[in-house]
């Protein structure tokens, strides 16, 4: 009998711990996102996005890219949500802060998304989980300047 609790007291706990780890971040919960390519050692585009949860998308083009200074336009917040869903299946708010970049000359790839209210930052993203640079290529796909888009400043500094 006692063998028998046992086994059962294991599979209740094995369960438990099973369902802990499913709980994920519901994309509503993601109000604000920010990707950053930064430069390298040579013609490295470097460049910002921020997309916000009405779906404004600002581009900041700062080197090496074909939109230099800084260009809105608006997705519509469900293609926000969208992307956001994206981040929040793949469990964004457990990455790591910081992975370790072993190489210097490679562009980085940075995080900041504002989930429930708190910031995470996410630096290194390429020396991370591998889905970090897929969801780079998500927000790229939605966040490149072209016809609709509207340049509201030049950039003074590079």
């Amino acid at each position: 009998m006692k063998k028998y609790i046992s086994v059962i007291t294991v599979a209740v706990l094995i369960a438990l711990t099973a369902c802990a780890q499913k709980k994920s971040t519901k994309a509503s919960s993601i109000s604000y996102l920010k990707m950053e390519r930064t430069a390298c050692f040579g013609r490295c585009p470097a460049y910002m996005v921020e997309i916000y949860r009405n779906g404004l998308i600002r581009y900041t083009g700062r080197q090496f890219t074909e939109y230099m200074g800084v260009y809105e336009y608006n997705i519509g917040s469900k293609k926000a949500q969208s992307l956001f869903k994206q981040f929040a299946e793949k469990r964004v708010d457990t990455c790591k802060e910081v992975y370790d970049n072993n190489i210097p000359d490679l562009p980085g790839l940075n995080y900041g998304i504002t989930i429930n209210g708190k910031t995470k930052e996410i630096m290194n993203a390429p020396f991370g989980p591998r889905f970090l640079q897929l969801l780079g290529g998500e927000v790229d796909k939605v966040a490149k300047p072209g016809v609709g888009w509207k340049k509201v400043a030049d950039l003074t500094t590079q």
